[in-house]
């Protein structure tokens, strides 16, 4: 293993101390739901009170190693680093409008939200690098430099789409009618199977949901309960860049350094890889527009419109950000005197 090692680990705990919670002070239960959340009346409009809290906290841990090799070939020098992220939130916090913070995170009861996984938690998170450089002709450096970067999915939601639907009452906008900006903030229950007694709709609609639910992981292990707030993720994010840097003498100790860069390389070689897959926030989900029958004991479940008849089409794919899972190459020249 050799001598000189660099090793270090950090751990940072944090709570939460008088942060901000929102509830909506007109509104009284009128009911309960067929899975038992909470029915609201209709209140003529909102009022959004803000409240303190003690609910959230974190735990992030890291662990980085550096490691150096001199050998007749050339000199490697080595990192990793590791961090794991542990993080509770009541709300996200992620809107100007206070009736937005109040109604964008998705929930069962809008006045009594519950602590979930952080929105912007990233539960792992890795880093390496391996750099070599030589004297390949005099004494002008050659180096290649490889950066990989990666980590976890970001957070969403499975939710059901309200597309206008006032299922659990509540106020216009905060609780439906506002589909430009959320498809829906009441979390999904995860049907047992096609026989859930407290579900209905279309046969051959139910069976694609099936289907769907069977092989997403953060829904299967759900059956029978509501899908847990921010509960799913995303694929994981695999970055790889590359730095090439060759020393040219020029005259008397002055040198010319040529650099190439080429970063998200993995996507240069193939145009799936290297991908950043993400929802627009709030991240909200809909897996099925969702009714209430007239005697409240079922849910009736109607497709959203990226269903066309399929599993794989029961919910909208998540959009590839464009910016970052594109290659990007850049020629540099620097002039040392």
């Amino acid at each position: 293993m050799g001598d000189d090692w660099y090793l270090s680990a950090e751990v940072i705990f944090s709570d939460v101390k008088d942060g901000f919670n929102v509830f909506e002070g007109r509104r009284s239960v009128v009911g309960s739901a067929p899975d038992g959340r909470p029915i609201y009346d209709f209140p003529a409009d909102g009022d959004y009170i803000v409240t303190n809290t003690s609910q959230g906290k974190g735990t992030v841990f890291s662990f980085n190693l550096a490691k150096s090799f001199d050998t007749r070939h050339g000199r490697f020098d080595t990192t990793l680093g590791y961090t794991h992220q542990d993080v509770e939130e009541i709300r996200a916090y992620n809107r100007f409008i206070t009736y937005e913070s109040f109604a964008f995170d998705a929930t069962t009861d809008f006045n009594n939200m519950g602590v979930s996984a952080s929105k912007y938690e990233v539960p792992t998170r890795v880093t390496a690098t391996l750099n070599w450089e030589n004297e390949l002709f005099g004494d002008n450096t050659t180096r290649i430099s490889l950066i990989y970067q990666g980590r976890s999915g970001r957070h969403f939601s499975h939710t059901m789409g309200s597309f206008f639907q006032t299922s659990f009452g509540g106020t216009f906008l905060a609780d439906f009618g506002s589909e430009g900006d959320n498809p829906g903030s009441q979390l999904f229950y995860v049907p047992t199977g096609v026989d859930d007694p407290i579900i209905t709709g279309d046969a051959d609609f139910l069976a694609d949901l099936n289907t769907f639910i069977d092989g997403e992981d953060c829904l299967a292990g759900a059956r029978g309960k509501t899908v847990e707030r921010n509960g799913c993720r995303t694929s994981f994010v695999n970055i790889v860049s590359l730095r090439f840097l060759q020393e040219i003498e020029v005259w008397n100790g002055k040198k010319l350094e040529l650099i190439l860069d080429i970063e998200n390389l993995g996507n240069l070689i193939n145009n799936d890889w290297g991908r950043i897959d993400s929802y627009t926030a709030p991240s909200n989900v809909p897996v099925a527009f969702v009714g209430i029958s007239a005697d409240g004991s079922q849910y009736i479940y109607d497709p959203t419109p990226s269903y066309t008849g399929s599993a794989s089409s029961i919910v909208t794919p998540p959009q590839i950000a464009l910016l970052p899972s594109v290659y990007r190459i850049q020629f540099g020249v620097h002039f040392r005197f």
